[in-house]
């Protein structure tokens, strides 16, 4: 089950990575940005849209979250992530 959803959010990361009429199609509609606009967000995330998290990038996330709870973090995210079913998929499709 957990491999199943790991699969489809790295199809979607690389489906929108390499099909940007696509994703600007997505985000078009929803909120309300005009042809120019989603473009331009397109290109400004573009380089974002990589389906294995990096330690850098979960530390990040980490960080913004413990600013808005008002905590600190207790651990390293080399301490907690696990990217064998992101590897797993990876390989599996080829990337």
């Amino acid at each position: 089950m957990v491999k199943r959803m790991v699969r489809a959010i790295v199809r979607s990361v690389l489906h929108t990575r390499d099909n940007p009429e696509d994703a600007m199609q997505v985000v078009t509609k929803p909120l309300g940005l005009d042809r120019e606009a989603a473009q331009d967000a397109y290109q400004m995330m573009k380089d974002a849209l990589v389906p294995v998290p990096t330690e850098k990038g979960v530390d990040l996330m980490a960080q913004w979250h413990a600013i808005a709870l008002n905590i600190k973090p207790k651990r390293k995210p080399a301490e907690y992530m696990d990217l064998r079913f992101v590897n797993e998929v990876m390989a599996e499709l080829g990337q």
